[in-house]
């Protein structure tokens, strides 16, 4: 009586003497998955550069002005050219205000996009602050669950 496995041999054998072009040995393999850890390290190195371009297509606020360590100021709408030319890269470090610390713009653009508020939110809260004669800016950088505290605090129980 066979098992599994001494099927699956009996097939591979079979096969390998009816069509040994179909079967590779492991000498064969090798290549293939060299070349395949290769391009997957090649991924994985380019990832961030993905990221930070992705992210700046997507940033909301384009005329935002970021310090840039070694460089000076610079609007966000330049980096991707600056990136383009080599006088930048993902890992430039930059800040939002000149008392944060200095982060890497890959990080600093992944944290803006996942975890401060959206322009219409910062629209919306505007234009509550304005009908309940509250004259305070509204921060670019503020957190998306402080617009939400802010807009619940400010929004009536009938409007909701």
């Amino acid at each position: 009586m066979r098992d599994a496995s001494d099927g699956e041999k009996l097939f591979i054998e079979e096969l390998r003497r009816r069509h040994p072009e179909l079967i590779r040995s492991e000498d064969e393999k090798q290549p293939k998955k060299r070349r395949r850890q290769k391009q997957k390290l090649e991924r994985e190195a380019r990832r961030p550069l993905i990221e930070t371009r992705n992210n700046l297509t997507n940033f909301p606020h384009r005329e935002m002005p970021l310090d840039v360590k070694d460089i000076g100021t610079v609007r966000v709408r330049d980096i991707k050219a600056n990136i383009r030319s080599g006088v930048m890269s993902p890992e430039t470090l930059v800040r939002y205000r000149s008392t944060d610390e200095w982060v890497e713009l890959c990080e600093f653009l992944n944290d803006w996009m996942k975890s401060k508020a959206t322009l219409p939110q910062i629209e919306y809260l505007n234009g509550l602050q304005r009908q309940h004669g509250i004259t305070d800016a509204v921060p670019l950088d503020i957190a998306r669950r402080d617009i939400s505290a802010r807009i619940t605090a400010l929004v009536s129980p009938k409007e909701a």
